[in-house]
């Protein structure tokens, strides 16, 4: 058995690709490992003219990406790797454009894309929220001094459901007139519904049971027929829904 001692790897590479007639992937494994560490950066160049892994690993990537296609037999990754991009930007596209989101092109990087869903599962978690709705309960003085009072006003200028409203009127001893009113010009209250209560009669809470939605000012006000010789305690609350 003859042994030959190369100078150096070029020779090596020569007798490999050409004296010996090695081509194929043995040659194309054999030109990446020359042209990375530890050879140095002088041998990262094509030694025979045409594209190896050196070139699309490192240098100009993949001249032209291939048709994507599921793992198997004979498959290249390329192919696969298409297939999980085409597969995932088809996915987060569906999403955004459900969502109202920015278009998916728009997206540039990672933390892009994390942002924007982080952004659409907070209005998700936003809107659930106000399914919830919410309440406001107080206790509003009606003075001696007589006449309209407000017992409580709801300042808005942004849409909301107001779901019911409860009064407790067990301190009264005169007949009361209470009053709903809405702000439906953005300006002057007007009176949308009425109540006359009657002390000796009535039941001693009050419920209006309608459900309203609006945009402007809304409040409540009673006024009782005669002095009732002293502050009355009214307890209330209401509970309501915001929907933007």
């Amino acid at each position: 058995m003859a042994f030959v001692i190369y100078p150096n790897v070029n020779s090596l590479y020569d007798a490999l690709t050409a004296d010996w007639g090695i081509a194929g992937s043995y040659g194309l494994l054999f030109e990446t490992f020359m042209a990375g560490a530890p050879f140095g950066t002088a041998m990262g160049a094509e030694f025979d003219g045409t594209p190896d892994l050196y070139d699309v690993l490192v240098t100009g990537g993949i001249p032209v990406w291939p048709a994507a296609a599921a793992p198997a037999n004979n498959i290249s990754m390329a192919q696969v790797i298409r297939a999980i991009y085409d597969l995932v930007s088809t996915e987060v596209a569906d999403i955004l454009t459900d969502t109202g989101a920015i278009a998916w092109g728009d997206i540039t990087t990672i933390d892009d894309e994390i942002a924007v869903i982080d952004g659409i599962v907070d209005n998700i978690i936003i809107a659930t929220n106000r399914l919830d709705g919410a309440e406001t309960a107080a206790v509003f003085s009606y003075l001696d001094a007589g006449a309209e009072q407000v017992v409580f006003t709801i300042a808005t200028t942004a849409r909301m459901k107001l779901h019911a409203i409860f009064l407790d009127l067990n301190t009264l001893t005169e007949d009361t007139t209470i009053r709903v009113q809405h702000m439906i010009d953005g300006a002057n209250y007007r009176t949308i519904e009425t109540i006359e209560w009657v002390f000796a009669t009535d039941d001693k809470g009050v419920y209006f049971n309608k459900s309203l939605a609006i945009n402007q000012n809304l409040r409540v006000s009673m006024e009782e027929g005669a002095d009732e010789g002293a502050a009355r305690a009214i307890p209330y609350y209401y509970i309501f829904e915001e929907m933007e």
